[in-house]
C-alpha cells in the first residue's frame, strides 16, 4: 500500500475506471485547438475549485452540527459512538453515491473518514 489511500483499494476500488466515450463522441466534446483546450482546462479547474470550496463549507456546517450533537449527548449521557447509526449512514450514502455513478467503496471510505473525525470532535467536546 502506497500513498495516503486509507482503504488500500485502487483509486476506483475493485472496479475499473469509467469508460471514455467513443472516439467520434470524444471529437465532438473535445476542444478544437490547443488554445481552446487550455481555456477549457482553466474553466473546468475553476469549476472543480468551486465544488471543492463547497465541500469544505459543507464539512464546516457538519462540524457545527456535530458540536451541538456532542452537547446534547453529554446532557443525555448517551455514548458518542452509535454503531447502528454509523452503519445506517454508510449504507445510505453508498446508495446515494451509486445513484450518482460514484464508486460505493470510495463513498464509504470518504464517509468513514468524516464519521471518524466527527467522533474525535465529540470526544474532544465531551472533555
Amino acid at each position: 500500500m502506497g500513498g495516503c489511500n486509507p482503504s488500500g483499494l485502487a483509486p476506483f476500488g475493485p472496479h475499473p475506471p469509467p469508460a471514455l466515450p467513443p472516439p467520434r463522441v470524444w471529437a465532438i466534446l473535445s476542444p478544437v485547438t490547443p488554445a481552446q483546450a487550455k481555456a477549457e482546462l482553466k474553466r473546468i479547474r475553476k469549476g472543480i475549485d468551486g465544488v471543492d470550496d463547497g465541500v469544505v463549507k459543507l464539512l464546516g456546517r457538519r462540524r457545527a452540527l456535530v458540536l451541538r450533537l456532542a452537547k446534547a449527548k453529554k446532557v443525555l449521557k448517551v455514548p458518542i459512538h452509535d454503531r447502528t447509526r454509523e452503519l445506517a449512514l454508510v449504507e445510505r450514502v453508498k446508495r446515494l453515491g451509486k445513484a450518482k455513478r460514484l464508486n460505493p467503496e470510495f463513498v464509504e471510505v470518504v464517509f468513514r473518514l468524516i464519521v471518524m473525525n466527527s467522533k474525535e470532535v465529540q470526544y474532544h467536546e465531551a472533555r
